[in-house]
């Protein structure tokens, strides 16, 4: 259920939906060393960002997911600032510091699915990973649509906090309830 949600959240949802909440909060275009910026070309740059330094973070996360806190720990901790950095995406902020909001968000994806790819590779059960595969999939392949539907039906900003609603269940449903499988992480 945590890759499922995580995946329909950052590969889903907020990848699908990026250039359009740049737009609404940075609307105009810019020249910056000769370069045109617009919302696409902001959004396609931070994302960039995020594929550019995950080959280098994602394992660093994980040898910090191995150390003394542990997996359990650095995913409630990350669910928990995630939910909070969502809920600050409709606020009206310096563009400057939104950009830094998004990029610490985009952060939180990369920690995340670090560390919970991990958990699901310490699963003792091979039929367990096929199944978080397949929520993975599902997931990244329903958040567009989820995003954009809740868009319409909601209004631009209201799916974030739906979002921050559902990472705080899930930092919950592991402080609380966590799987058995998981008792070594």
């Amino acid at each position: 259920m945590t890759g499922l949600v995580i995946a329909a959240v950052y590969q889903g949802i907020f990848v699908a939906t990026l250039s359009y909440l740049v737009q609404l909060h940075y609307s105009e275009t810019n020249l910056i060393f000769g370069i045109t910026w617009g919302a696409a070309s902001v959004a396609g740059f931070l994302q960039a960002l995020r594929w550019g330094w995950e080959p280098w973070l994602a394992p660093w996360f994980g040898k910090i997911s191995d150390g003394r806190f542990g997996r359990r720990a650095i995913l409630m901790v990350t669910l928990t600032l995630a939910a909070a950095l969502f809920l600050l995406i409709p606020v009206q902020l310096p563009v400057a510091v939104w950009l830094l909001l998004i990029v610490a968000i985009l952060l939180t994806a990369t920690i995340l699915t670090t560390v919970i790819d991990a958990v699901a590779c310490y699963s003792p059960q091979k039929a367990f990973m096929t199944a978080y595969a397949l929520a993975i999939d599902i997931g990244a392949a329903l958040g567009p649509f989820i995003g954009y539907t809740l868009n319409e039906v909601w209004g631009p900003y209201a799916i974030y906090g739906a979002i921050a609603g559902s990472l705080l269940l899930l930092a919950a449903k592991w402080i609380f309830w966590p799987i058995d499988i998981y008792k070594t992480v």
